[in-house]
């Protein structure tokens, strides 16, 4: 299923061998056979790069740019300082599912994708800590019909985020900022959460 602002690489062709907790285990093929795959795409890219992992002596005064640049269409956001300055304002500076009120830490979620300035709106969005947010932006956390949190099994697993499951969310006091059932629903059904 797309997700809302993430690109996919295609690694190659495989078949699907079977379905398990909301994930499928996907075997590619080989020149020895099929080749199984446990860790993910990005750790495998960074496995097998052509990255030199062991130089013989780190170059402190070496300041040569040798990263590979793509040009690509990048989406402006305008309004997206504003809208962050709202929902820190509407949910008194902590992070909705966590309380955490390092504002450096924090950002401003779109639950429905960002699609312009009507996007913008604080009943789309949530004020989460980086890492919460990204784990909503990949469906990997969803916020339940009860305003509680709901995780994927693999991030319910992990000792750090386990304690977060079912947890009820800090709501906003003005009920123009609480972020819309709808939204969430959606969501929540693009996450298969």
């Amino acid at each position: 299923r797309p997700a809302p602002g993430v690109a996919y690489e295609v690694l190659g062709l495989g078949l699907v061998t079977d379905w398990s907790d909301g994930y499928f285990t996907i075997e590619g093929f080989a020149s020895d056979g099929p080749a199984r795959h446990e860790r993910d795409a990005a750790y495998d890219r960074a496995q097998f790069s052509n990255f030199n992992e062991n130089p013989e002596e780190f170059d402190a005064a070496n300041d040569q740019d040798l990263r590979a640049r793509n040009l690509r269409l990048i989406a402006q956001r305008r309004g997206q300082a504003k809208f962050r300055a709202r929902l820190l304002e509407a949910y008194r500076g902590g992070c909705c599912v966590s309380g955490c009120d390092v504002i450096d830490v924090l950002e401003a979620a779109h639950i429905s994708a960002y699609r312009g300035a009507h996007s913008h709106h604080p009943q789309n969005g949530l004020l989460l800590r980086g890492d919460l947010h990204r784990l909503f932006d990949l469906g990997l956390l969803a916020i339940d019909a009860d305003d509680r949190v709901a995780l994927a099994p693999r991030i319910g697993a992990s000792e750090l985020y386990r304690a977060l499951a079912g947890r009820k969310i800090h709501l906003p006091d003005q009920e123009v900022d609480q972020p819309s059932l709808e939204a969430l629903r959606r969501h929540r059904e693009w996450a298969r959460l």
